[in-house]
């Protein structure tokens, strides 16, 4: 497994909504693109992924880790199990399977992808961050 580090940013909407989805049982889904931000650039105003391939959200398994306080991290995966090439640059968190909320989005090189590749996307965000009320 390659382990790649992005650049992303939570949506002014993930701003208002994500700790209330991440909390919740509500389903969450990952989605990927062919955008490297070149379409569209990366920002907290972004409503959806630059070049979003079509049909390719799964249902998100969220869990949570410690870093440093106990669950203080809170982890949101998705397996996409890949049946044609494919070229994948950017990665989105949304609120339904299709259309929905972009609530987080994230840009990386480009891998291309061959049928029977699986592809794994991994968020992780702070569960008590410090501008947080207490």
């Amino acid at each position: 497994m390659c382990r790649v580090y992005w650049e992303d940013v939570i949506t002014l909407k993930g701003q208002e909504m994500l700790y209330e989805l991440l909390e919740s049982d509500k389903p969450l889904y990952l989605g990927l693109g062919s955008d490297w931000g070149r379409l569209l650039r990366l920002s907290e105003t972004n409503t959806d992924l630059g070049a979003p391939i079509p049909d390719e959200r799964v249902l998100a398994e969220v869990s949570f880790e410690t870093e440093e306080k106990e669950n203080d991290t809170i982890c949101v995966k998705g397996l996409f199990p890949i049946t044609e090439e494919r070229m994948v640059s950017e990665a989105g968190l949304f609120d339904a399977p299709t259309g929905g909320n972009l609530l987080a989005r994230g840009i990386f090189d480009t891998f291309v992808l061959k049928p029977r590749d699986k592809f794994e996307v991994t968020f992780s965000f702070e569960r008590y961050p410090e501008y947080a009320e207490t």
